[in-house]
């Protein structure tokens, strides 16, 4: 994410909470008083079949944990669950030992089963994952707005989820939005940059699909377009049965250990029957453009690198792969995402950058240009949009068709979408 100097920056996931399968709730809750913890329930999720625990005390408890994992990844008999679930290091964060304590009891006591369990993550808007310094790649810029594109809107539309910031009333969006309570930005300025993305993203999708209609619900805060996981699963859980056909996602993010999480995979296994789902594939590409964050270039960005996501890379106005976008076998798509123009806010911003703090910036039109996945994301979006809308609404079909045309045209994998 970036952030201002001086700023602290987010922490990948809630340091003291874990998130367990609803019907082994209090198998764990057993599990953490044996462990000498205190615990609290506080949230279950009957449609994501998830609970949230939280527990108390684990910094205090990080020594005992460590003699627990030693105990246990030594004790006869344990050899499978060894290869299966290796100890953290000593320098692993309470949290990670903690998990590692009941995964081997579990599989120890029941032949090596498990339930499903893992951390409350940290989701981030794609634009800042991490920040690109190094002339500013990923700064919106003030720009005009660009000339309408020719053609005529298809006469059906297509509902198309964006579950992103809060969005603006630009002129661009009114009368196709439809936005959840919260879900649209006001008060008076100036803003920081990042509340401007969901705008940005809205006519991204747009500009390929006028007759599109957006459904749009707000996660990302509008200070650092941040959220928990466990929260952005609930908000992709509400366009269940809307009747979107597609949802943008052009958030996300990176795990230690490589893993998907299980809210953001849970949420995704339980939509993508009725839905398309298209994410971004971060900006994490280039290692000289991704600063101390300690990044590698080749990690996993989540929902992206899930199997039932359509993953967008972004390439240059030449065509070629830009630097930021992860050069990743898990990429289906590649489209626009270097200086693309989209609606933006309007008058002063509060762009933030690393290396100059807060940098007042006027947006007079309430256009920018502006460079990312997230845009190359709702590219892809938009383009999926205008096929449902022309098929009669299956999703999947015009996923299946855009695929064909892109090939039939000389693509191979990722795809690209032309300029």
């Amino acid at each position: 994410m970036a952030i201002a100097d001086g700023e602290t920056q987010p922490t990948t996931s809630v340091p003291d909470e874990i998130v367990v399968d609803r019907p082994y709730e209090d198998v764990v809750l057993t599990l953490l008083r044996d462990l000498g913890l205190r615990r609290e329930v506080k949230a279950s999720s009957k449609v994501l079949d998830l609970s949230r625990i939280g527990v108390t005390g684990l910094a205090d408890a990080a020594a005992r944990l460590r003699q627990e994992a030693d105990e246990l990844a030594g004790s006869p008999g344990t050899e499978p669950w060894r290869v299966a679930f290796p100890r953290p290091t000593d320098q692993s964060s309470p949290l990670d030992l903690l998990l590692y304590c009941i995964r081997f009891r579990t599989a120890r006591d029941n032949a090596g089963w498990t339930f499903e369990m893992g951390k409350n993550r940290h989701v981030r808007s794609v634009i800042g994952l991490p920040h690109l310094s190094g002339g500013g790649v990923l700064y919106p810029v003030a720009a005009s707005a660009p000339a309408p594109r020719p053609g005529e809107p298809a006469r059906e539309t297509c509902l198309v989820g964006l579950l992103d910031t809060r969005i603006t009333a630009h002129p661009l969006l009114v009368g196709k939005l439809h936005a959840d309570e919260g879900a649209v930005l006001d008060g008076p300025g100036p803003h920081p940059h990042w509340a401007g993305h969901a705008t940005f993203v809205a006519g991204r999708i747009l500009d390929e699909a006028p007759e599109a209609r957006l459904v749009v619900g707000a996660v990302l805060d509008d200070e650092h377009a941040v959220a928990t996981a466990w929260d952005t699963a609930l908000a992709m859980m509400k366009f269940r049965d809307s009747g979107v056909k597609i949802l943008n996602l052009s958030l996300g993010c990176i795990t230690a250990d490589g893993d998907a999480p299980l809210i953001i995979a849970r949420a995704v296994e339980l939509l993508t029957p009725q839905m398309v789902i298209v994410a971004a594939a971060g900006n994490h590409g280039d290692p000289k453009l991704n600063g101390d964050s300690g990044t590698d270039e080749r990690a996993a960005c989540w929902p992206a690198a899930l199997s039932q996501v359509e993953a967008v890379g972004g390439d240059t106005e030449a065509g070629d792969r830009a630097g930021f976008s992860p050069d990743v076998r898990w990429t289906t798509f590649m489209a626009p995402g270097q200086n693309v123009v989209g609606p933006f806010l309007t008058g002063t911003v509060n762009v933030q950058t690393r290396e100059h703090g807060t940098l007042p910036t006027e947006f007079p039109e309430g256009w920018a240009s502006w460079s990312g996945t997230s845009f190359a994301a709702a590219t892809v979006t938009g383009r999926l949009a205008r096929l449902t809308a022309k098929n009669g609404g299956d999703p999947h079909a015009a996923l299946r068709e855009l695929r064909r045309t892109l090939r039939q045209a000389g693509g191979s994998d990722p795809i690209t979408l032309a300029h």
